[in-house]
């Protein structure tokens, strides 16, 4: 989202950027150096010249952790979205970006060896080179407390007027962490009304003397006032998705088996590599291609919405696990990832399963990766049929559930060891960038190749034990996943097509949503069930268009998805687009006051059920939700 810099306005992010820098340095350079005096007024002054050294020391080291976080996650890095990537355990999902910056070891041992260096050499030769330096022309005035304290002063104001007056040139700039501590105390300084907003940052408080009414306010229904500031009154309550209860006289007594990808965009279903269908097994599988929607695209609440239907992780409603158990069936949980990681195992209710195996279940020497986080355990695919198999062929007259999930897109899209039937090599994970797409893709595919094999062979496992034409095959992922699409690399820093559609295939089923139509991963249970149902009187309807949040409680975006296209809603910039199709040209369009009602309106829905947005209340009564 946004648009890129005018000329002038980069020249004038040039100049601020530099003097923002110079001022912080300097003036914290000083500050340190007056302060060292008042304290060791007999000791050696030139000692008082590591001060400096130290403070452009860390600060570089945290300008290098800032960029490696930036370089995965772009404009989206927020402490929501990082909590959200650790399935609301925000321990465990800062614990995941530690992990991923752990490479940056060999960098900071470098940086104190060289502090170590610059030491010594101050001691010494430290009378020698303030001698020098003492004699350079032109150097003292900088050094002189009242030029740097307007220096800074002037960078205090005009943080304010960029953040309040040019913000897409606040949002370049939000990159620097100098201008991040020149515009921060203008956070608390704007709020005259305590309500934890004010002028700066976005989204602004339209009514800053009124605490009643500021961005994200819960709506009071029908009183005349626009609490929130954002697309007027909330005149009735548009949420409509009550829990169904399932009827088993009214469903088929069918095999059900979901299969879900880790990042598997909507266009593999299309995709074709050196004239090579990517995925050619779930191609010709008979059945329809399912258009779908993740709500949000984090792992952990897309399963959870997949196995409850609920939109956020406060939301209690029943499980497929539930379901299915409560209608006579086995039910059997094989998935590549580890299910524990943000809870979503019980969220999910995954653990009440006659079988549960996950990614903890074997060893670190059968899983992809090495690395021992939460987030990094996964299994190849091979791992994970093995024990769907055995659990499959099992002597039980029941009909069964079985969810298996495979990880082998995930990124980096390769791990040692995997197979490569459409390139020689993956790309190194650390060559991913920008410049390397076609190669990234390339990698990706392969990855999608070997997905696509492991769906063959559970197949011909299935025909061979005559369960195939029996069994209803839904196959989806659990979100999409941007390729520098749009600029980005992942999933989860924008609302986008990329990032949000993922495939999905119904097989075996004689019913299917229309073509076209968005169907919200919140809308699987509904899915599933009308796959079953006996007749159409007996089928749930569907909803034709599926909302997206980036953050429920307080979103940078909300989407929405419909047969016509994509409209999206910036938080932070006050921008509203839309976007016909994927890989269409997306542009400014006019406010959609019934999406912001509908995200209104589940906000109200949350807060009447108990539940409050954000919160983390536990599930009851055999009830889960990721």
């Amino acid at each position: 989202t946004g648009r890129p810099l005018t000329l002038p306005e980069s020249l004038l992010f040039l100049l601020l950027f530099s003097l923002e820098l110079l001022a912080l340095l300097l003036g914290l350079s000083l500050l340190l150096w007056r302060l060292y005096e008042r304290l060791f007024s007999g000791g050696r002054r030139h000692a008082a010249y590591l001060l400096p050294i130290g403070v452009l020391l860390v600060y570089g080291i945290l300008v290098t952790v800032q960029f490696q976080v930036l370089r995965y996650f772009r404009d989206g890095i927020d402490m929501m979205l990082v909590k959200q990537l650790g399935g609301g355990d925000l321990w465990s999902a800062l614990g995941y970006v530690v992990d991923e910056l752990a490479r940056l070891l060999p960098l900071l041992v470098v940086a104190l060896l060289l502090g170590a260096a610059v030491l010594l050499l101050l001691l010494r030769y430290g009378s020698r080179i303030v001698g020098r330096l003492a004699a350079v022309r032109g150097l003292d005035p900088w050094l002189r407390p009242q030029r740097l304290l307007l220096l800074n002063l002037a960078m205090f104001v005009s943080a304010f007027l960029v953040g309040f007056y040019l913000p897409q040139l606040d949002k370049d700039l939000g990159y620097s962490l100098a201008h991040h501590l020149y515009l921060s105390p203008w956070r608390t300084a704007t709020d005259f009304d305590d309500d934890g907003y004010g002028l700066i940052p976005r989204p602004v408080d339209q009514a800053p003397f009124d605490p009643r009414l500021h961005p994200y306010a819960l709506e009071v229904l029908a009183n005349g006032i626009d609490e929130d500031g954002v697309g007027g009154d909330l005149i009735r309550n548009v949420w409509d998705h009550p829990v169904r209860p399932w009827l088993a006289d009214r469903l088929q007594r069918k095999n059900v088996l979901l299969i879900v990808l880790e990042s598997a965009r909507a266009d593999l279903y299309r995709a074709r590599y050196r004239d090579q269908w990517v995925m050619p097994v779930l191609r010709g599988l008979p059945g329809r291609e399912i258009r779908s929607i993740a709500h949000t695209a984090f792992t952990a609440p897309a399963i959870v919405s997949i196995f409850t239907g609920a939109h956020s992780l406060s939301e209690t409603r029943p499980s497929l696990i539930d379901r299915f158990q409560g209608m006579g069936y086995r039910t059997g949980v094989f998935s590549a990832q580890n299910e524990g990681f943000g809870k979503q195992d019980a969220k999910t209710g995954m653990p009440r399963a006659d079988r549960f195996f996950d990614a903890r279940s074997l060893p670190a020497d059968r899983r992809m990766y090495l690395s021992s986080s939460a987030i990094a355990l996964s299994l190849p695919y091979p791992e994970v049929l093995a024990p769907a198999e055995a659990w499959l062929q099992e002597t039980d007259p029941r009909p069964f559930f079985a969810y298996i999930n495979l990880q082998e897109l995930h990124f980096p899209y390769s791990y040692d060891g995997i197979p490569t039937p459409l390139i020689d090599h993956p790309i190194p994970r650390y060559s991913i960038s920008e410049q390397q797409t076609d190669w990234l893709r390339a990698t990706y595919y392969n990855a999608a190749r070997v997905v696509d094999t492991a769906i063959g062979e559970l197949v011909a496992f299935l025909r061979q034990r005559g369960l195939f034409e029996d069994t209803v095959i839904l196959v989806v992922g659990d979100h999409g996943e941007e390729l520098f699409d749009e600029g980005s690399l992942g999933h989860g820093t924008h609302i986008s097509y990329p990032q949000n559609n993922s495939i999905g295939k119904l097989i075996n089923a004689g019913w299917a949503p229309a073509a076209d139509t968005p169907v919200g991963l919140s809308e699987v249970p509904k899915l599933i069930h009308n796959a079953l149902a006996r007749s159409d009187a007996d089928r749930f309807p569907m909803d034709g268009t599926a909302i997206a949040f980036l953050g429920v409680r307080k979103p940078l975006q909300i989407g929405g998805f419909s047969r016509s296209g994509l409209t999206r809603y910036d938080f932070r910039e006050d921008l509203w687009q839309r976007q016909p199709a994927d890989g269409g040209a997306t542009a400014a369009t006019a406010p959609d006051p019934g999406l912001i009602h509908l995200w209104e309106s589940y906000l109200l829905r949350l807060e009447g059920s108990g539940a409050r947005p954000g919160s983390s209340r536990a599930p009851g009564n055999g009830e889960r939700d990721r």
